[in-house]
């Protein structure tokens, strides 16, 4: 039965103590390293997903614009073409004109430039009035009123 002195004693406590504190110490390191880790691959992760997402959607809010788009230019082809069927008049289609600048005219961002020869203007509505008007003459009989005045 050996005793080892007291000084070799704490010396070899000192050294355990130390041993042990050095494994603890790499433990809690490769601990926080692998846990980090796992973080970096989550945010990693999270951030492909949302950017998966919101180019999914913005794919589908495309394919929905193109559609629309699409749908107002055949709705627009189709009536075009059962215009043209009908086989309008030229009076219907300076009628046609005159609502549009009446529309124009009436935007806030819309300049108006009112032709120098008014007469002319004038007598060309009075042409539509006659061809375009009801039994009485009244069609367009406040329109001709107003380009007068």
């Amino acid at each position: 039965n050996i005793i080892p002195p007291k000084d070799i004693q704490d010396t070899m406590e000192k050294q355990m103590r130390a041993e042990r504190e050095r494994r603890e110490a790499i433990l809690q390191a490769e601990g926080e390293k692998e846990a980090n880790i796992a973080r970096a691959e989550g945010e990693r992760q999270a951030m492909i997903a949302r950017a998966e997402g919101q180019k999914m959607a913005r794919i589908a809010q495309a394919q929905g614009e193109s559609e629309a788009i699409r749908a107002v230019a055949e709705a627009q082809a189709e009536a075009i073409k059962q215009i043209n069927q009908a086989n309008p008049s030229s009076a219907y289609i300076r009628l046609q004109g005159y609502n549009v600048l009446g529309e124009v005219a009436k935007s806030d961002s819309s300049k108006v430039i009112i032709p120098a020869d008014m007469a002319q203007m004038a007598s060309t509505v009075a042409g539509i009035d006659e061809v375009a008007s009801d039994k009485n003459g009244n069609f367009l009989k406040e329109t001709i009123e107003k380009f007068n005045n």
